[in-house]
């Protein structure tokens, strides 16, 4: 093959390969598996540059973008391999390894002057284009020495990681090793002095490889949220599998409630164990019948775990689903304690409330511990309700290059926030879901409508100082999306005799939270039935005449809240 044809299809090849990583990229992807696909293409120009280059100043140049690449592509290949093999190195190792390659770029720079890089360096003109010849320095050398023990150390992290069963996608693996070896054969067969153009199709493969592994890495990555961020580590496991039963991820808590997910590698099924294979198939089915997420109580030796088991569909249109489980042990030894001991009535009765209050709203725990209450408990009624959704905005990325003891932190703070302005607004919690709030407003319409308003309203202004204090530090604003609707659904006590939970049901909630869907960071977005209900109380703008929502047969008009009255007035 010509070698000015072979150098344009290396390019071509390389350029099309980074315009499909820039298609495909997602917050999941390493840093430096992003730096290759800025340099390799840039390297590869240079090796068309260098060909066809009409001057000898050309020439130099495009020799000096060739070096870029043995200067920094093995260092950058190498730590991308190191991060997918989960093996640590330290700090100032990296910082090392950065500035040794920053020197050789620095000989590289002056490749147009005799030195320890080039001896001499001779040109001749051949039919309009500048060849080099160059005499070889020690310098040399040790570039292409560095090269191969970047590629080797490559190739024993990943032996090192198939050998002890790291948490990787074992395909993944494969196909960074088949690059690597790639490099190994063109590097020692064809030896780098006798085809000067081998480096290129390294670099071209290897490119391939990372694109293939980066697309791949989007389904095994659990860290992508906040919700994965807090639960890396404590009482909720986290687990996600594909449409065959293949493990795609699971964190240290869930290996703790199913000891044999130890033995169980990343890509193989999970069928394998009789206990977990009966508890996947179970809410398998329950998702395929209902379409939507399904919570099973499950009882593991002395503990009771919520299994909540959902379905969500990647940008690929693939199959994904996750499963959260959470120790519901306390939860149901308070069940049993109700509904087994009725002696001592005042001392259990205050117990009782104490306990429960963590669990659910205290206006709601003191209605179910009523006399009244408690005769309602498994007697769920239908009623016309305001529900409130309220989402934060941009708090994944914000987690991403932070520890989780400080997201824990700020979440608890927004949620803090978000909680006290509801429940002053004489709100029922509802729920805590990852890092959103659920809320219903019983009683008069009107006024449930207005306190619904003027909570998402007052939970803006209190966020806003957050918001701007998250940007300053980090570049990010935080933010809070809040969807509020109004109508009937059956509210109470919804569940067993062994597991029940008060809360709110029915289409009413699920329109609710499709409009906070929709809702930008600082919006609080109502449907028309809040809107008549808030007509002569609040000024509003139009956000989407003809709003179509996610499972809504018919569009809608949706408004934005633009102020509320501080007082409610008849």
């Amino acid at each position: 093959m010509d070698s000015m044809l072979y150098y344009e299809i290396c390019f071509y090849i390389s350029a099309a390969l980074s315009f499909a990583y820039i298609c495909m990229w997602h917050d999941g992807l390493d840093v430096n598996m992003t730096s290759l696909f800025i340099l390799i293409p840039i390297v590869c120009l240079g090796c068309v540059w260098m060909y066809w280059a009409p001057t000898l100043e050309i020439a130099i140049l495009a020799n000096k973008l060739v070096y870029l690449a043995g200067c920094f592509w093995p260092l950058m290949a190498t730590k991308a391999i190191l991060s997918m093999c989960s093996i640590k190195i330290k700090k100032s190792w990296t910082v090392i390894a950065y500035i040794t390659s920053f020197i050789f770029y620095g000989f590289a720079l002056n490749t147009d002057k005799p030195g320890a890089l080039y001896k001499s360096i001779s040109h001749l003109v051949v039919d309009g284009r500048v060849e080099l010849y160059p005499e070889y320095g020690w310098m040399h050398t040790v570039i292409y020495v560095s090269m191969a023990i970047y590629v080797l150390l490559g190739v024993v992290a990943l032996i090192y990681g198939m050998k002890n069963k790291v948490r990787a996608s074992i395909k993944n693996m494969w196909i960074m090793l088949f690059g690597e070896a790639f490099a190994i054969i063109v590097f020692f067969i064809y030896g780098i002095n006798k085809l000067a153009g081998s480096p290129v199709i390294i670099y071209v493969v290897g490119q391939a490889s990372f694109l293939i592994c980066g697309y791949r890495s989007y389904y095994y990555n659990i860290d992508s949220s906040v919700m994965d961020t807090v639960i890396e580590s404590g009482t909720v496991g986290y687990l996600t599998f594909d449409s065959k039963k293949r493990l795609l991820g699971c964190n240290e808590t869930a290996e703790r409630y199913f000891p044999e997910l130890k033995s169980i590698r990343v890509d193989k099924p999970l069928d394998n164990e009789e206990g977990f294979k009966a508890i996947i198939s179970k809410c398998l089915n329950q998702v395929e019948e209902c379409g939507s997420s399904v919570t099973e109580l499950v009882k593991v030796d002395d503990a009771y775990l919520n299994i909540n088991f959902d379905r969500y569909k990647t940008r690929g249109r693939i199959d994904i689903y996750r499963v959260i489980m959470m120790d519901d042990t306390d939860h149901q030894r308070l069940v049993q304690m109700l509904n087994t001991q009725k002696d001592d009535a005042e001392r259990k009765t205050k117990k009782v409330s104490e306990t429960f209050t963590r669990y659910i709203d205290p206006s709601v725990a003191k209605e179910l511990l009523s006399e009244e209450g408690y005769e309602m408990t498994n007697k769920p009624r239908e009623e016309n309700i305001v529900v409130f959704f309220a989402d934060i905005r941009g708090f994944t990325t914000y987690s991403e290059n932070k520890e989780p003891h400080e997201v824990l932190s700020l979440l608890n703070q927004i949620i803090e926030t978000i909680t006290s302005v509801i429940m002053d607004n004489h709100g029922i919690i509802d729920k805590f879901i990852g890092d959103c709030v659920m809320a219903v407003w019983t009683g008069d319409s009107e006024v449930a409508a207005y306190s619904a308003c003027k909570a998402g309203m007052d939970i803006q202004k209190a966020l806003a100082e957050l918001g701007r204090k998250t940007e300053l530090e980090s570049g990010i604003k935080l933010s809070v999306g809040i969807g509020i609707n109004y109508g009937k659904a059956i509210i109470g006590n919804v569940g067993t005799a062994k597991r029940s939970d008060y809360t709110c049901i029915g289409n009413t909630v699920n329109l609710a939270n499709r409009v906070e869907s929709i809702a930008a960071g600082g919006y609080v977005l109502i449907t028309p039935a809040v809107k008549m209900l808030v007509d002569k109380r609040a000024t509003y703008s139009v956000f989407r005449e003809d709003a179509q929502l996610k499972g809504v047969k018919s569009k809608m008009c949706i408004y934005k809240v633009e102020g509320i009255d501080r007082e409610f007035t008849d």
